[in-house]
């Protein structure tokens, strides 16, 4: 029995991870805003780049 596993030709290169995720939000996404419980917002945004 072969262990050899071919994905598919449209899978991605790398394990998909909650971290790559979160950085392509953060490359896609930065004024997309998240909210949680209604009671707290959040965006993709450096804080330093909060103020400006």
């Amino acid at each position: 029995m072969s262990s050899i596993y071919n994905g598919a030709p449209s899978a991605y290169d790398y394990p998909l991870l909650v971290k790559q995720l979160l950085n392509r939000a953060k490359t896609v996404s930065l004024d997309q805003e998240i909210v949680y419980a209604d009671k707290k917002r959040f965006t993709y945004k450096p804080h330093s780049q909060l103020r400006k």
